[in-house]
């Protein structure tokens, strides 16, 4: 038996050599050694956050949870921080739960738009679609028609001219070799020693030419 006592006594001694070691080390309680404490020598435990020289238990309220960190919390899905605290998320009508940190927690369902806190329907005109926008109209029109004062209406598109899908504010663009000219296209005059330009809707000189007014002439 004197052998086994022996034993016992041998650890119980090593243990409390380790923790004295451990103490002189300058660990405090619920922290651990590590090289990389930016200056000390040992680091905070998981759940707990550096207060001087001890580690504190991070405080964590009902209905949060600790971020993966272990230094701070976040709330539970449901639930948003407001003064420390988790409080849920009021969800309105025709809404849903959202995990974006940019808005209230929640967002509308298809077909419906946010508006002082509640979700209201949008009200989409004729010759028109859901745009699926969180802004703006919520809607936008088909193609062939354009935008006039909440409404859709039909795009006279004019000769030598196409559907423009860019949205521009006529809704056409004219074809290579014309131009905008109020509500029409018109042929592009290219004068001589000039081609039309990259966009085909103006013209420019032939190199080294420059342009004027009367057409293209030798650079000074």
């Amino acid at each position: 038996m004197k052998p086994v006592r022996m034993t016992v006594i041998a650890v119980l001694l090593a243990l409390t050599l380790s923790g004295a070691a451990t103490a002189a080390d300058g660990v405090p309680a619920n922290a651990y050694p590590s090289s990389t404490g930016y200056g000390k020598s040992w680091k905070c435990s998981y759940g707990y956050i550096e207060r001087g020289d001890t580690c504190v238990a991070v405080e964590v309220p009902p209905n949060a949870h600790l971020r993966p960190s272990g230094e701070r919390w976040a709330c539970d899905r449901g639930y948003r921080p407001e003064a420390g605290r988790c409080i849920a998320i009021q969800v309105p009508e025709n809404g849903y739960l959202s995990d974006s940190s940019y808005s209230d927690g929640w967002t509308c369902d298809s077909g419906y738009q946010a508006q002082n806190g509640k979700c209201a329907v949008i009200a989409v005109p004729k010759n028109a679609r859901l745009s699926g926008a969180s802004y703006g109209s919520g809607w936008e029109c088909d193609r062939g028609y354009i935008v006039k004062a909440g409404r859709c209406e039909k795009i006279d598109i004019p000769k030598n001219a196409y559907l423009d899908d860019s949205r521009r504010n006529t809704g056409w663009v004219c074809e290579r070799g014309y131009r905008k000219s109020g509500d029409t296209c018109v042929a592009i005059a290219v004068p001589p020693n000039a081609h039309l330009d990259y966009s085909g809707n103006d013209w420019e000189c032939n190199k080294p030419l420059r342009r004027t007014d009367d057409g293209c002439k030798p650079g000074n």
